[in-house]
Parts: structure tokens; C-alpha cells; sequence
């Protein structure tokens, strides 16, 4: 009976371990932590780049993908993942530790622009919460609110047929409700998040274009790093805006497109 306990647990190791490694990203994320911690980072951003082909929302896999560009010295590469992955899951503090250590080893850009409301809004607000739970906040919050709001009714109507005095106001059922708009203001922010494409600048010094074409003029230079709204493509052409700032064009080869 011992041999069959020892069996039965060895077989339940080795299924829990087998699916630990497919919630990973399959053999090619174990293949590429294994190549990271002997410092191979070529290899290791080979074999995360294939368990990203497999699992291309897996968070944990571009999160180690991000980090084995920043060795090997592909900052812009590394924070494009990096935002990738937290939009995906902005809860996970790993990544949005990440994303502020290669902030700070990033340049900042010369280019005067004005940060909008929105912008803002997204950024302190907005991002740090994900879009399932905005919407389980706005449910229960409508639902709380609605079920103040009838009571109060209904105990109001009763007091008038009674000649009662009068319910309290509902003063929670207002806060409530006020909740559950601001929590649709972040939804809507969210939604709107989600349709609006982004793009992080790969190389230092790129100039963009006031029209597609290298011989065209420049309109301002971004630094490696930068993150722009991303508008029209033209063959190999991207618009784009630095949030705040002017519009031109850019290169597609030297943008890495967020979504």
C-alpha cells in the first residue's frame, strides 16, 4: 500500500508540474528560464518568443521576454512588452516594477508637450485597474444603489397612505450611484483604452517625418522608450502622436506596436 501512495504522488507531482509549465507558456518558457539563469539571453528570448507564439496573452512569458531584451540591451523592446503585459493584467506588480526600472534607464525626450486630462486620467486611474473589475465594481454598486433607491420609495409611498412620517433620504443610495457613474467614466475610459492603438519608439534619436518619405523633413526626434498613439499606416509608414504634442511619421521598423 506504501508503494501505491508513493506512486499516486509522484504521478500527482508530475501532473501539477506539467501544469504548472503549460500555464507558463510550455516547454519553451522552462527552456528559457533555464537559458536565463545561465545568462544565455539570445537563447532565452528565442525560447520565450516560442511560448509566446503558443500562449500570446500569457503574462508571466513577456514579462521574462521583456527582461531578456533589457540584457541584451533592447530597452524599447523591453518597456513594448512590458506595456503589452500590463494592460493585459494591471495588477501584476512584477511587471509594473519592471516597467518603472527601465523607465528610469531610459532618456527623457526634448519635445515640449502637455499632458491632457485624459492622458492623465489613463495613467493615474484608469490603467491601474482592469476591465472586469470596473465592471463587477459598476454591477454591484448599481445594484446597491437601485436597492436603496425602491426601498426608499416604497417605504415613502407607505408613509404617505399611513400618514407616517417621512423614510430618511437615502444619502448611501447617493453615494452609490455616484460610485457606480464614476466607476462607468472608468469603463468608458477603459473601453476606449482598449480601441486606441499605441506603440513604443525602439531606437534613440528617431526622427519623425512631417510626411512619409526618409527625405522629408523633421518634425521632432523621440527617444527609445517614448510611447505614442499610433494613427494611419502607410506601407512602411506609421502615424503617429506624442500624447500632447505634434503628429508625423515614423518608420514601422522603428516602433514596436502595443496593440
Amino acid at each position: 500500500m506504501k508503494c501505491n501512495h508513493r506512486l499516486y504522488f509522484v504521478c500527482f507531482a508530475v501532473l501539477l508540474c506539467l501544469v504548472s509549465i503549460r500555464a507558463h507558456g510550455g516547454e519553451g518558457f522552462s527552456k528559457g528560464l533555464l537559458a536565463y539563469n545561465q545568462k544565455q539571453y539570445e537563447e532565452a528570448r528565442s525560447q520565450f518568443l516560442e511560448a509566446l507564439k503558443e500562449n500570446p496573452q500569457n503574462v508571466a512569458v513577456m514579462l521574462n521576454l521583456a527582461l531578456s531584451y533589457y540584457q541584451l540591451g533592447q530597452k524599447g523592446m523591453a518597456l513594448g512588452h512590458l506595456s503589452k503585459a500590463v494592460k493585459l493584467d494591471p495588477a501584476f506588480q512584477d511587471v509594473v516594477a519592471a516597467i518603472e526600472f527601465v523607465k528610469k534607464d531610459l532618456k527623457t525626450n526634448a519635445v515640449p508637450s502637455k499632458e491632457s486630462t485624459y492622458e492623465y486620467f489613463n495613467k493615474t486611474i484608469a490603467s491601474q485597474i482592469s476591465l472586469n473589475m470596473v465592471l463587477f465594481f459598476a454591477a454591484i454598486t448599481l445594484l446597491s444603489s437601485g436597492f436603496l433607491w425602491i426601498r426608499y420609495l416604497a417605504n415613502r409611498k407607505k408613509a404617505h397612505d399611513e400618514e407616517l412620517d417621512s423614510p430618511d433620504f437615502p444619502v448611501l443610495g447617493v453615494l452609490f450611484l455616484v460610485l457606480f457613474l464614476f466607476s462607468g467614466l472608468i469603463g468608458v475610459a477603459k473601453i476606449y483604452e482598449a480601441y486606441t492603438p499605441r506603440a513604443i519608439v525602439l531606437v534613440d534619436n528617431t526622427s519623425i517625418k512631417i510626411t512619409p518619405g526618409q527625405e522629408q523633413a523633421d518634425l521632432f526626434v523621440l527617444n527609445e522608450g517614448s510611447e505614442v498613439l499610433v494613427g494611419q499606416i502607410q506601407n512602411d509608414w506609421v502615424q503617429v502622436t506624442y500624447p500632447g504634442s505634434y503628429t508625423g511619421w515614423v518608420l514601422k521598423e522603428k516602433i514596436f506596436l502595443i496593440k
